[in-house]
Parts: structure tokens; sequence; C-alpha cells
């Protein structure tokens, strides 16, 4: 027994709260937010997740004549993922939206703003943590971009 509680308390200390969340961000679905005023385009079988997890800049293809505002991704949680700087860098402002089962749903906007990246909260609340989680990965995407990832 006594060897049960020292692996489950080693084991919890080896994952932080933090280290769980970010490995739980999940990706429901992402849209084209189009600049025209129609709805969201759905970009199927695409995770901005997964894409910007992979080496190299990311990018869509898209029709030339595509007019695209932004992205718009459902999400886990409204703070922005550990490599979503690219979508910023690639052109595209990034707007997650978290929906939680209080009906009140939160939805932040990762853009490049003169020169600099910028978290905006659109609709609802971050938590003291995710705000907390937000400024971590501000400062991990200019290291990330300074290093020449």
């Amino acid at each position: 027994m006594k060897h049960l509680i020292l692996a489950a308390a080693v084991a919890g200390l080896a994952v932080s709260p933090t280290a769980l969340a970010q490995e739980a961000l999940t990706e429901s679905s992402c849209h084209i937010v189009t600049n025209d005023g129609a709805n969201p385009v759905p970009l199927i079988g695409v995770s901005i997740l997964s894409q910007t997890a992979e080496p190299g800049a990311f990018a869509l293809n898209l029709p030339d004549d595509m007019a695209v505002d932004g992205l718009l991704c459902f999400r886990s949680s409204a703070v922005p993922g550990p490599n979503d700087w690219e979508v910023a860098v690639a052109g595209y402002p990034l707007y997650i939206t978290e929906r939680r089962e209080t009906g009140r749903d939160v939805t932040t906007l990762l853009e490049i703003s003169d020169a600099q990246f910028r978290i905006r909260i659109i609709d609802g609340a971050l938590s003291a943590e995710d705000r907390s989680q937000a400024a971590q990965r501000l400062e991990s995407y200019y290291a990330a971009v300074n290093s020449g990832m």
C-alpha cells in the first residue's frame, strides 16, 4: 500500500497542472473567417494544432481569390496553443472559442499588431490561471521567433 501511495505522489510531482492542461488541449474544428460577411467556411480535415506541431512554417492551400479575415478554431481552451504563433506570423488572425458547459463561451484572438503578438479577449473571461498561461505563451512565442524556429 505504501508503494502505491509513494508512486502516486511521485507521479503527481512529475506532471504539473499546467503541463496537464497543455497536453489536454484538443481542437474539434477550424474554419476560415471571410471578410465578405459569409458564414465561416469549415476546414475539413485540417487541424491547426497538428499543422503547427509539424516542422516547417504554417501554410494553408487556399484559392488565390479567397478573402480571408482570419481562422476560427473550437478548442478545449481559449488560451492559444504552443505553436499558434505560426498562424499569426503567416498573416492569419486566430480566433479561438472554448465552449463551456455553463453556456458562457470564451473567445480569444491571437494576432500581430504593431509588430507585437497580442491575445485579446473577444467574448467571456479567462480565469487567473488562463491569463497566466496566456502571458507565458506570449513569452514563448517571442522566444520561438527570436530563435529562428
